[in-house]
């Protein structure tokens, strides 16, 4: 059996041209302050709705004035947590709704991203705080689940000082890159509790 070799010679030529085209366009500001998503200062890619801004903000802002009223009337000093995360969240949409009137101001957006990623962590703690109370009142081996009501406070604040850590790292790297980044915190939680 014979074998037969060969050669193949072949010459390539790639010829590369790059043109720099412009990515974005800087229009001014229109009604309201709104920009085009292409524009280069847009912060927002959608057209936000200064309605919807200002409806969550009295919505949050009559919450807090029901949690404090609440926790006044039954004398419940527990309740300042909920409290400092109902001013959190309205701080955030305040700035979102001046954010909806100036979409290039890296200040209202700042604002937005910071208090609106660190404000669900105090409501959750008074959730948790909640739990281990209604654990401690109604069950009576103060056990759920095989744990009991302290250390469910006890794990709940380790995983909040974590997941504060962590918002606040998700903020400064939204800061930096300009880019939206929620972090995992609440599937965290439920893999913690549930599984």
């Amino acid at each position: 059996m014979g074998v037969t070799t060969g050669t193949i010679s072949y010459s390539t030529s790639i010829t590369a041209s790059v043109t720099a085209a412009a990515t974005c366009t800087n229009p001014k500001p229109g009604k309201n302050g709104y920009l085009p998503p292409d524009a280069c200062d847009d912060i927002l890619f959608y057209v936000p709705s200064f309605g919807a801004a200002i409806s969550f903000s009295v919505l949050f802002g009559l919450t807090l004035i029901c949690h404090v009223v609440q926790g006044i009337i039954y004398k419940k000093k527990y309740t300042w947590v909920v409290m400092m995360g109902a001013p959190w969240e309205l701080l955030a949409f305040i700035f979102r709704t001046l954010l909806t009137r100036n979409q290039s101001s890296s200040g209202y957006d700042t604002g937005l991203v910071i208090m609106f990623l660190l404000a669900p962590i105090w409501i959750n703690a008074f959730l948790y705080m909640t739990l281990g109370r209604l654990i401690h009142l109604f069950i009576p081996d103060q056990r759920l689940a095989g744990i009991s009501a302290k250390r469910y406070g006890m794990v709940f604040v380790c995983l909040d000082i974590i997941a504060f850590i962590t918002q606040l790292a998700g903020c400064n790297a939204h800061q930096k890159k300009g880019c939206t980044m929620i972090v995992g915190r609440w599937e965290g939680y439920s893999y913690s509790f549930y599984y």
